[in-house]
């Protein structure tokens, strides 16, 4: 329960975020107009309690889509401070940027460091 949770605090802070595109927000806005839609796979009358099982489970694909496509800095960004709490210091470009030239250059010297964030 605590992670559906966490990962609903995510989606609205992301879908809040104006460096998320528009056309990525509108996955989760389809989810509900979906969810709030007459029209289902399973009627939710068909039989009581498991009509609704599709309604959630297109709103759980559509929660973590939506994750998944906003842009990785963001994400993380967002994470973090949900992890941490505004007490927290952190550069997520920097630890975006170092993340990504690990993944590019994996021949970085010896003794270099991964990134500039401070392990908590």
């Amino acid at each position: 329960m605590r992670a559906a949770l966490d990962q609903l605090r995510l989606v609205w802070r992301l879908f809040r975020d104006p460096r998320v595109s528009s056309l990525v927000k509108l996955v989760p806005i389809a989810a509900v107009l979906y969810f709030v839609s007459p029209m289902d796979i399973l009627p939710d009358w068909f039989i009581p309690g498991v009509g609704y099982l599709d309604d959630v489970g297109v709103l759980m694909l559509a929660m973590r889509g939506f994750v998944r496509m906003a842009p990785r800095r963001v994400r993380l960004d967002h994470q973090y401070w949900l992890e941490h709490g505004d007490d927290a210091e952190w550069d997520v470009e920097a630890e975006a940027t170092a993340t990504d030239a690990d993944a590019e250059d994996a021949t970085a010297e010896e003794g270099e460091p991964e990134c500039q964030v401070p392990i908590p």
